[in-house]
């Protein structure tokens, strides 16, 4: 009998794992296809959508600023009766709006006009036969007055230069004298395109616009396009136009993908654009790649399978089989085989057992400097205590707590006296043998669930929970009494000075620290050794 049948077995392996690299192959190809490409679409969109946030929440903050100083300017009493007030009035009124003008780099004007036509501004001579009467900002608000009315975003253009600005408008009154005219501040359009392009995205053709309600182009970096209506200029493929939505249009025979948000305060529509080659272009390049990277790293495993296979368990069986054929077929001697699955298989056993043994030793060590890690990330090295960031951490997490449930806590900010002359006469050593043992001196005199750290330098904070100040302006006490009388290891007492506050309700985090930093330094500055609390 011939070898040819535990050959042809080999061949039939072979195509078997061949036909099980293409079948993968085309599994993993039609992943790609069906899942990859929507799920790299929907994070470019994402990546879209959170851009769009970014220039909405600016547009917001920019015309909330605008919107915050005029109403600023038309609660005072003297602007609405203008026409009819002392020159010195007048002027003071003029200094305030060069002063708001100073103030924000993004007003342009600000400017009142009166029902008898007057017109008070800085710096600017009208054309002649201007009638404020009959403006665009003054009509805003004027045609049909309202108490209280502000329009936001009005786009017009200007008399003099022609050129297109964004004004906000509110109207003036005047108890005696009614609806007396309106006071505008403008923006400069080309201005505000410059400052949302940068904040657009990384893409290259990516761009944002502003439209407002009814679909006028009110800021777009195109200055030319400014003016028209957005349904005048695309082409819809998909979706429409409303707040929170993704829609696809073509521009100037150019496909693209827009998010849209929308502006409460002005009612506009902020458009973020990219165009959509940009996009599906690299996930079609790099979905094409992977697939064929997969395609022959599946043929190649494929052929090593093959390969190991015949090696590991084919020859074997072949020189079994011919083994068996001269057993059956001579009566010579037949020399002994040594197969060699027979000496992986205890060779296996034997890796197995030193690579448990080894790998358990290395995960144990890998714990231990984990925790090592962890312990440090969190502590500070010198004193053992919470380091800054630890603090700043719990410091967030019981502010919004308090902003949930209102229970009060308390800080106490403590300071060594004159440590810096003591660094400087007794050096460093002796600097960093009073912070551990002031350390472990209060950590062993508060509570355990408080927080307690080091804030920087000979600088430290405890954060205390549920506890108002009065209370914490005891602990503080306390703890001053405690560490004038302790004998630390230096020759020479040490005393320290303490700032005390509780949280107070709609105060900021950032605001209370610098009251409680403000507190120790007035207890610093009060002779030091002692406390502050207001």
């Amino acid at each position: 009998m011939g070898t040819h049948k535990p050959q042809k077995l080999s061949r039939l392996m072979f195509f078997i794992l061949v036909l099980f690299s293409l079948l993968l192959s085309l599994s993993i190809s039609f992943h790609f296809v069906t899942f990859y490409f929507p799920q790299q679409l929907a994070s470019a969109e994402q990546f879209l959508r959170e851009k769009n946030n970014v220039v909405t929440v600016y547009i917001e903050g920019y015309f909330k600023e605008i919107v915050d100083s005029i109403t600023i300017l038309a609660g005072d009493p003297d602007l609405p009766v203008i026409p009819w007030v002392r020159q010195d009035q007048k002027e003071r009124i003029l200094h305030t709006f060069k002063e708001f003008q100073s103030a924000n780099a993004n007003i342009y004007y600000i400017y009142a006009g009166y029902i008898d036509g007057s017109l008070l501004i800085n710096n600017y001579e009208p054309p002649p036969g201007y009638d404020v009467t009959v403006r665009p900002w003054y009509r805003a608000v004027m045609d049909q007055p309202e108490k209280g009315k502000l329009v936001t975003g009005l786009l017009y253009r200007e008399a003099k230069t022609n050129e297109l600005l964004l004004s906000t408008i509110h109207i003036l009154e005047n108890p005696k004298r009614g609806f007396t005219g309106a006071v505008a501040i403008d923006s400069y359009i080309e201005s505000i395109s410059s400052l949302i392009q940068a904040r657009s995205s990384f893409y290259k053709t990516s761009y944002s616009f502003i439209c407002n309600s009814q679909g006028e182009l009110l800021v777009h970096p195109r200055q030319e396009l400014v003016g028209k209506h957005i349904q005048d200029l695309i082409s819809f493929t998909r979706g429409k136009i409303e707040p929170a939505q993704f829609i696809e249009y073509t521009f100037e025979n150019v496909h693209k993908i827009a998010y849209i948000s929308s502006i409460p305060l002005t009612g506009w529509l902020i458009f973020t654009v990219v165009n959509k080659q940009e996009i599906t272009g690299p996930i079609i390049h790099n979905m094409i790649f992977y697939i064929l990277l997969v395609i022959i790293l599946c043929i190649g495993f494929s052929l090593i399978m093959a390969a190991g296979w015949y090696h590991w368990f084919m020859k074997p069986l072949i020189l079994l089989h011919r083994q068996l054929e001269l057993m059956v077929n001579t009566t010579e001697p037949i020399p002994e085989l040594t197969f060699p699955h027979n000496e992986i298989g205890e060779i296996a056993k034997n890796i197995e057992k030193l690579t448990a043994t080894a790998l358990f030793n290395k995960n144990r060590e890998l714990a231990q400097k984990n925790a090592m890690l962890e312990h440090l990330a969190v502590h500070d090295f010198l004193t053992g205590q919470y380091n800054r960031r630890k603090i700043d951490e719990l410091l967030q997490l019981e502010y919004e707590r308090y902003q949930r449930y209102r229970e009060p806590f308390s800080l106490i900010m403590i300071d060594i006296d004159h440590f810096k002359q003591l660094n400087d006469t007794l050096g460093h050593h002796s600097g960093d043998l009073v912070l551990q043992e002031l350390a472990h001196l209060v950590r062993s005199h508060i509570r355990n669930a408080d927080a307690f750290g080091r804030w920087g330098g000979e600088e430290f904070l405890i954060i205390l929970f549920n506890t108002p100040g009065p209370e914490a302006a005891h602990l503080a006490e306390k703890l001053c009494g405690l560490v004038a009388s302790h004998h630390f290891s230096v020759p020479r007492a040490l005393t320290i000075s303490l700032g005390v506050g509780e949280m107070r309700p709609g105060e900021s985090l950032d605001v209370f620290l610098c009251r409680v930093d403000d507190n120790l330094y007035r207890a610093k500055e009060s002779g030091r050794n002692q406390i502050y609390f207001e």
